[in-house]
């Protein structure tokens, strides 16, 4: 099993490879099962980047997120 720390250093670098790309959204850490994964956000899963299944022995999930607009409260 990957440490925390190793799989946030891992999402920082795949998040600096994804910058600039548009369909992306953002990227997080999750838990699953009973292993840390990097949760890559997209606008349209049909029109993703080309994602590794693995990055830096962590894997990678895709999700679907809406466009969202921060609001005050």
């Amino acid at each position: 099993m990957t440490t925390l720390d190793g799989v946030r250093t891992a999402k920082q670098e795949l998040s600096a490879n994804l910058a600039n790309d548009p369909r992306v959204r953002y990227l997080g850490v999750g838990f699953e099962g009973d292993e840390y994964v990097i949760m890559v956000a997209v606008a349209d899963p049909e029109a993703r980047p080309d994602l590794p299944d693995v990055f830096h022995g962590v894997p990678v999930r895709v999700i679907e997120a809406a466009e969202f607009t921060a609001q005050a409260g």
